[in-house]
Order: C-alpha cells, then sequence, then structure tokens
C-alpha cells in the first residue's frame, strides 16, 4: 500500500454514497459524511479542531495538511450532484467548503426553525400505520431541527421535548405503553435514544404476536376431513 507525505492510499480514496446530497436529505448526508471523514482521520480538518500550519512551517508539514484538506474536499465531491459544486467551488478549505454546504442546504433561520418545529410536533400516526416507520420518520424529523439549531445535543430539555412529543404522536391503542413509560422511575429512560429502541422493541413484539394470532386463526378455520365408515 502506498502512502503520500505520510497518508496511506485508503486515507485518499472517497467513500461514495447511494444518495447524493440534495434538498431534503442534508442531515442524513451530513452524518453519513462525517462518519466517512472520522474514519480518515480528517474530520478534524472540517470542525475546527486542527488548523493549517503557520506560514513558516516546514514544507512538508504544510503539503501534508494540504494534501489532507484535498482529500477530505474529495470525499465531500464523491457525494454531491454536479449541479451543485458551485455552492463551494471557490471555498479554499473544506471547513469553508462543509460551512457553505450547511449554509445553502441548511440555514438556521428563525423561518426554517419554526418550519421544522412545526413539522415534527405536527407528525402522528393513525391505528393501522406504521408505527415502525412513523418512529423513525420522527426521528429524521428531530435531526432537522437540531440542525436548524432550534434545540441542540448539550439542550437541557431537547431529549424531554423528543420523548414527550413522540409519545403523543401515538395512536390511542398505545396508551398502555405511553402511561408505563411516563411513570417510569428510570431518569435514564428519558433520552431520545432509549425511547426509539423500546418502540421498536415493542413494535416488533406487537407484530410478532399478531402474526401468531393470525395463524392459529387460520389453522382454527381449516375444515377437518371426515372420514365415511362403510359397513
Amino acid at each position: 500500500m502506498f502512502t503520500t507525505h505520510g497518508l496511506e492510499s485508503w486515507q485518499l480514496d472517497p467513500i461514495s454514497f447511494e444518495s447524493k446530497l440534495d434538498y431534503g436529505n442534508y442531515s442524513l448526508w451530513s452524518a453519513r459524511t462525517e462518519i466517512a471523514l472520522q474514519s480518515r482521520g480528517l474530520w478534524g480538518l472540517v470542525d475546527g479542531t486542527e488548523v493549517a500550519p503557520e506560514a513558516d512551517a516546514e514544507g512538508a508539514e504544510l503539503g501534508r495538511w494540504k494534501m489532507r484538506d484535498a482529500s477530505a474536499r474529495l470525499q465531500l465531491m464523491a457525494n454531491i450532484p454536479d449541479k451543485w459544486l458551485w455552492v463551494f467551488r471557490r471555498a479554499p478549505t473544506v471547513r469553508e467548503a462543509w460551512l457553505a454546504l450547511l449554509e445553502h442546504f441548511q440555514p438556521r433561520s428563525m423561518f426554517k426553525r419554526s418550519l421544522a418545529l412545526r413539522k415534527f410536533s405536527s407528525l402522528r400516526v393513525s391505528e393501522d400505520g406504521d408505527v415502525r416507520a412513523h418512529v423513525l420518520r420522527m426521528a429524521n424529523l428531530w435531526q432537522d431541527v437540531l440542525d436548524t439549531g432550534a434545540y441542540t445535543p448539550e439542550s437541557p430539555d431537547g431529549d424531554a421535548y423528543f420523548v414527550s412529543t413522540l409519545l403523543n404522536s401515538l395512536p390511542p391503542s398505545w396508551s398502555v405503553f405511553v402511561t408505563a413509560w411516563e411513570k417510569a422511575p428510570d431518569e435514564s429512560k428519558a433520552s431520545g435514544s432509549a425511547i426509539v429502541t423500546h418502540l421498536l422493541d415493542h413494535d416488533a413484539w406487537n407484530r410478532g404476536r399478531a402474526e401468531a394470532h393470525k395463524r392459529r386463526s387460520a389453522g382454527q378455520r381449516k375444515p377437518r376431513s371426515s372420514k365415511i365408515v362403510e359397513d
């Protein structure tokens, strides 16, 4: 495996996603891209923890930094349609390119914040709806809320708002689950990840029970064969 300026070849090759960046999927795209850059050891160039060497630094050090920054920008380009490259084509570093994409696809305006909160808080699932799909949709909408800055992962009441809104979005048949969760003494259950996991597990259990009941009912309705006994 060859190296260039101390970088392994796998650090230079971008990871390509099936879904490219566009309006409506920035939250998912940015999460995937962040993980891809972390796996390459390049995320520090984006979040600002790794800055360019001083002007008087040795040439090799500056050259390595420029190559790593170019590799990180290539990761962005590999997962963005050509029609959106103009958004950051003049950005001199990957950090500025990332911020330009954020501003274009997820601007933190008051309108965006209120729209994201309204979409999240108004979503409901009917009695005959797909609870699993609904929970995953709510999780995606919550990520949109976080991206607009209406709440942040560090907000003290963020998880509580997410949990209460998610529970209120369930149909009446889930009232026993909701009541049990709200009365649970374990404070750790207030986390968003915990409620999503428990809801998905409970939905899978409900589906399994319904399937078992359907099979039993089908077996009971099956006519028994009769034998004719001749003397």
